[in-house]
């Protein structure tokens, strides 16, 4: 059912822990955290792997059937939705765990022995969920931020829900408290403590102009407003929603983030809490028009013109703010998840580079099965997940040939265990970059793990130039977009410049202008090894630490690793290599036919005058005749100014030793 994270263990997760009477109820969800705009949230998902909505029970399944369906290679966890129909509710004390050393902060503790009924452990190990019964619904949740001393790198707060929203849910009881009570009075008691002045559960609900009846239309309309969606105009999108919960409906600051988070679960991808506060706040700083839809009843919401709101333009102040690197060094972030071990994250980019018909496409092949059936790929450990090839060089049946030559060669059989993997076939079809951005809108994040788009120059857009710098920078800024959409690794599969690779940097083997050296996250390199059938697979990687080179193997359809072969890069020739080459093979047979009218060894001064070469030619013309075995040294003799001279001759070959034997 699951497999093994290669960065960092998922939430634990102890199923068997889990009350039976939430097991008892289908009001379960999974999820799994996604980055948006470089903060991490958590994504309800429903089992057929889309969003799932907290208010849609159409989106829930069993305990059993959210259990089966978990995979780590897809999802974070399992969660458990509050429902109206339900008499539960609960408390989340967040920021009051230290994960290291597992302590509680006392403002938690105070709240766990308030309650007395089943206290877990939250997913991030630095909170906990407490669930009670009573006999309200808590038609509004409330949350607040405490101004307590911090114990963890989260800010501490304290939230409470009945229905609307869910907790992700690990099994992993606190203590000695497992079972669920009902606590009525001491819930009154918990929200009279933190929220003094609000309504409290005892106030009628349903009274027409009640907070309740308020919220609760602001929820109703909502439901009708579809989610934002990442790259449509998702900013001025969110905020419109802001200003319709915060002016038209007038609602406070908590009860529009409860209601706006409601809505998040369809946005893709969701937006993270402080992301939904801010455009909250910049709401109600808005002007114009305010409470055209606090008392309207459902029937007239069609006929009331809601003003046209325009997110003000983000200031450069307001978007970066200086973050303290010494929080970052007492609690550093978790890295992205691991997909290809120690060269690709999801979220990334990766250039495969080699020359024309090397076998290139051959390797992202190997790359899509492995991922798809979670397969070591060339010794290295794989995120299994779902995998997409977008190839715009093949035709549809070489397509269907070459995959399967590939699984018959892994000896990979069709079975609902693998990830899904698809293919488009676009030769011929002029699709972009931008059409397929268009393309894969339709898939949430993290619906994919790999994606490989084959070949890289054919997805440029008209007038696109592959050597202009500003060009290339606009492709790679739209490719990263779309893999940080998609919550994946995207492979471009490129050619390399022409000429002598040998020499040149990893970085600069790709041909097209020099940012795509500095845009991707990794560049894999196939280049010629020094022994004939073999490669060198080589890498530069941005979050993992120095690759060394490896030797590869091509023996078809596979690429594989050659074990025990020193990875040495073939050195070829340049034009002025061959150009001397050929002048150092004439001037071998010049002295090869001298030698040959010689009955007698010569030194290198008579070799010189015979031939009418210089001196730094005899010298270097007679190193390579003596090093291929054409010439051979004899001796020596003293000449007229009482120096000695080295004598050389041919090497006799066999039929001079025969024809010498007959004489």
């Amino acid at each position: 059912m699951t497999s093994p994270q290669i960065n960092g263990a998922p939430p634990q997760i102890d199923f068997a822990s889990v009350p039976a009477e939430l097991q008892s109820l289908d009001q379960w969800v999974l999820w799994k955290t996604v980055i948006r705009d470089g903060n991490a949230t958590k994504m309800p998902l429903s089992v057929f792997g889309r969003a799932a909505s907290s208010t849609n029970a159409a989106d829930w399944t069993s305990f059993d059937n959210a259990v089966s369906t978990y995979d780590t290679s897809q999802h974070s966890g399992i969660g458990f939705v509050f429902s109206l129909t339900d008499d539960l509710c609960g408390i989340d004390p967040d920021g009051c765990r230290d994960p290291q050393t597992g302590t509680i902060a006392d403002w938690a503790v105070d709240e766990v022995l308030r309650f007395n009924s089943y206290t877990e452990i939250s997913p991030s190990q630095t909170g906990l969920n407490i669930w009670i019964r009573c006999n309200s619904n808590l038609p509004i949740g409330r949350a607040k931020k405490l101004k307590v001393p911090e114990i963890t790198n989260k800010i501490p707060a304290i939230e409470v829900y009945a229905h609307a929203r869910y907790f992700c849910v690990t099994g992993l009881v606190y203590k000695q408290y497992r079972a669920i009570e009902h606590r009525e009075t001491e819930l009154q008691e918990f929200l009279r403590h933190h929220w003094p002045k609000a309504a409290t559960i005892d106030d009628p609900p349903n009274e027409w102009r009640s907070d309740d009846a308020v919220v609760e239309r602001a929820r109703k309309y909502l439901d009708r407003v579809p989610g934002a969606v990442s790259g449509s105009g998702d900013h001025n999108a969110t905020f419109y929603v802001a200003c319709t919960v915060v002016k038209g409906f007038e609602l406070s600051e908590p009860q529009a983030l409860n209601v706006l988070n409601e809505w998040n679960s369809k946005c893709v991808p969701p937006w993270s809490e402080p992301e939904l506060l801010h455009k909250i706040q910049s709401a109600s700083k808005a002007g114009g028009e305010t409470v055209y839809l606090r008392n309207a009843k459902a029937e007239r919401w069609d006929a009331i013109r809601v003003p046209e709101y325009v997110a003000p333009k983000d200031r450069a102040a307001d978007r970066y703010i200086p973050k303290s690197a010494w929080d970052a060094v007492a609690h550093p972030a978790k890295l992205r998840e691991c997909v290809i071990e120690g060269l690709a994250r999801r979220g990334e980019v990766v250039n495969c580079v080699a020359s024309t018909k090397v076998g290139k496409s051959w390797l992202a092949l190997g790359l899509l099965f492995s991922v798809s059936t979670g397969l070591d790929w060339l010794g290295r450990r794989v995120l299994k997940g779902n995998v997409l090839l977008l190839d715009n060089e093949l035709h549809d049946e070489t397509i269907q040939h070459r995959t399967a030559a590939v699984a018959q060669a892994l000896r990979i059989q069709p079975s609902e265990s693998h990830g899904r993997f698809d293919y488009i076939a676009l030769r011929g079809e002029s699709v972009n970059i931008v059409e397929i951005m268009d393309i894969l809108s339709k898939y949430q994040p993290g619906d994919l793990t790999l994606v490989v788009l084959d070949a890289k120059y054919r997805f440029f857009t008209d007038g696109m130039q592959e050597n202009s710098n500003d060009d290339q920078t606009t492709f790679h800024n739209a490719v990263d977009r779309l893999a940080r959409q998609l919550d994946c690794v995207i492979v471009l599969v490129h050619h390399s410049t022409k000429g002598e690779q040998s020499t040149k940097g990893v970085t600069d083997v790709g041909s097209g202008g020099g940012s795509q050296s500095r845009a991707v996250d990794c560049h894999l390199v196939i280049r010629p090894h020094e022994t004939p059938g073999l490669a060198v697979l080589d890498a530069a990687v941005r979050t993992f630490a120095p690759v060394d080179p490896q030797t590869i193997r091509w023996n078809f359809p596979l690429w594989s690793v050659a074990d025990g072969v020193c990875a040495i890069l073939k050195q070829e020739k340049t034009r002025g290599d061959n150009r001397q080459a050929a002048s150092d093979k004439l001037g071998i047979e010049k002295m090869v036919a001298i030698f040959g009218e010689y009955e007698y060894a010569l030194t290198r001064k008579a070799l010189r005058t015979a031939t009418g070469f210089g001196q730094a030619r005899v010298n270097r013309l007679l190193g390579i005749g003596v090093e291929s075995g054409t010439f051979q040294a004899v001796g020596s003799r003293t000449v007229k100014n009482g120096e000695v001279a080295d004598l050389f001759e041919l090497v006799p070959q066999d039929s001079d030793e025969i024809q010498r034997g007959t004489v």
